[in-house]
């Protein structure tokens, strides 16, 4: 059976053999470098799992995106996937043509030949029968033409299959579900779970872990664990939740039982709402004497000190399913954030190249989150009024679209009204009260301007998702005007272009292959 590491930097020799074998494989694919490559700018990887040994695949995903020093088509950007494991512990399949796997390995490499500034990767993989459950660290390293630029390092989890003993997994969980939590407020959570099984013979304790939120709650954005208590630990395996160690236990199949004390989650008080803050995981299983002291060292504390146990439960309230894990979800209570963009106005004489600031923010209270990954959750949509071209628009955090680009992330709109888009720049996120400034250079051709363009801020959806959190739509829409006189204000004549924002964002999703948050489900059958 593969046994996991704990920790990163404690991965032998054949994991350091086998990274270094997969680079080179890697880097094989690679053009000659004609100078300096460039770093990437942001990237996202989907290869945290969990996914259950010998039960099927899950969807993996890698995406990288590059600045302007990146020039379309003229470099080869390639990655090099190895996971520290034994020999044959993952597999990789579903890919396509750009990549290529090493059987017994636990390495995948891909490359995108001619390469644009945003590069994804997908494929599937999986974990082998009788794999080990636990937590494996991985790294990724990654390359423009022959040059190493980055290296991501990782963990993936792996649950235990059902072929496996089940005497050190014997409860069945429930899952925890609030609703309408007020942003700020503290969650208490006493799960409850079924014991199915006797424990083995060797049975220590009983370990009860709580996972935090994922992307793009992580982090605190969501809620974060807190379990203040002598025999528990601010660490979820390697990553932020909780863990608490329970050696005083009842070992009584069939008996449910809930936590004595609660673990406390703790929601941003400028969370969005209504959202799924925290869909996050628990797990109570059991660990030998020679487990308990490998992770937790010597486990001794003041039995009369501030602890927490477990205790039985006379009628309980949940349903009972899962041998390995148990939900915790969080919704939050109504919470918009109120998107903003003021009137811009361009003043200059005739043949003169002027810049003008664009202003769109956040009004609050709520912070407006980077739900997508990719170029951003949000756009900034522009029409120039007659009288200016526009010669460029750009912004610290801000993603301007090439106009090459706009029916790849906008599939979906009529072509009528993208022929009167002028720019289109996408951005992560916007905290509550925050406004990100875009510098729009543009050259004054005419005397006299017959019509205003509009300015427009709007969030990206997909299917529902994150759904509407708008808070006052009236002010998501502005002018943009000319003065091509150098004074004096011109009246507004023309009208906001709207937009398909569903169109946008199934681009986002599907199109350009970024990809969404979404609940990880507690088995490779359930995805």
């Amino acid at each position: 059976m593969s046994t996991p590491l704990t920790r990163f930097g404690r991965a032998p020799a054949r994991f350091a053999a086998a990274a270094a074998a997969a680079a080179l494989g890697a880097a094989a694919f690679a053009a000659p470098a004609a100078a300096q490559a460039p770093d990437p700018t942001d990237s996202y990887y989907d290869f945290s799992g969990p996914v259950t040994a010998g039960e099927g695949t899950r969807h993996g995903a890698f995406g990288l995106f590059f600045g302007d020093d990146l020039e379309p088509g003229a470099h080869t950007v390639a990655f090099s996937l190895v996971v520290d494991a034994h020999e044959s512990t993952f597999a990789f399949e579903g890919f396509d043509e750009r990549c290529e796997d090493f059987p017994g390995s636990n390495a995948l490499n891909c490359a995108e030949e001619k390469a644009d500034s945003a590069v994804f990767f997908d494929f599937d993989y999986s974990a082998a029968a009788g794999t080990e459950p636990g937590v494996y660290p991985y790294a990724v390293t990654i390359f423009v033409d022959d040059e190493e630029v980055d290296v991501v390092e990782g963990d993936i989890e792996v649950l235990p299959g059902e072929d496996q003993p089940s005497s050190a997994w014997p409860f069945l969980h429930g899952d925890a579900v609030f609703e309408g939590v007020e942003p700020g407020a503290t969650v208490e959570v006493q799960p409850e779970f079924l014991q199915e099984h006797a424990f083995p013979e060797d049975a220590a304790a009983v370990i009860v872990t709580f996972s935090e939120p994922e992307y793009p709650f992580g982090d605190g954005k969501g809620a974060a664990a807190r379990a203040d208590y002598d025999n528990c630990v601010d660490r979820y395996f390697d990553s932020p939740g909780a863990t608490c160690v329970v050696t005083d236990f009842t070992d009584a199949p069939g008996t449910v039982f809930t936590p004595t004390v609660p673990v406390h989650y703790d929601v941003n008080e400028r969370a969005p709402g209504p959202v799924d803050v925290c869909v996050c995981y628990y797990s109570a299983y059991v660990v030998d004497a020679a487990e308990l002291e490998a992770r937790f060292g010597d486990v001794e504390w003041d039995p009369s000190g501030d602890l927490f146990g477990l205790r039985t439960v006379s009628e309980p309230e949940s349903e009972f399913a899962d041998s390995t894990v148990g939900e915790i979800v969080i919704r939050t209570a109504d919470n918009p954030w109120d998107l903003t963009v003021a009137d811009a106005k361009a003043k200059g004489a005739k043949g003169s190249e002027v810049k003008v600031t664009l202003s769109p923010g956040n009004g609050g209270p709520a912070d407006a989150y980077d739900f997508f990954d990719g170029p951003g959750s949000y756009a900034l949509f522009g029409t120039l009024p007659t009288g200016l071209a526009l010669v460029d628009v750009a912004g610290e955090d801000w993603h301007c679209l090439a106009e090459a680009d706009w029916d790849d992330y906008l599939p979906a709109e009529d072509p009528a009204d993208l022929a009167k888009l002028d720019f289109a720049c996408l951005i992560g996120e916007l905290a509550a009260d925050e406004t990100k400034p875009l510098t729009a250079t543009v050259k004054v051709t005419g005397s006299v301007a017959k019509a205003d363009g509009t300015l427009e801020i709007v969030a990206l959806d997909n299917d529902g998702y994150p759904g509407g959190l708008e808070g006052d739509p009236t002010n998501d829409t502005a002018v943009f005007s000319v003065d091509p006189s150098g004074s004096g204000q011109l009246p507004t004549t023309g009208g906001s272009m709207t937009m398909i924002l569903v169109g946008a964002a199934a681009a986002i999703v599907a199109g350009v292959l970024l990809f969404v948050f979404t609940r990880r489900r507690r088995s490779a059958a359930e995805e």
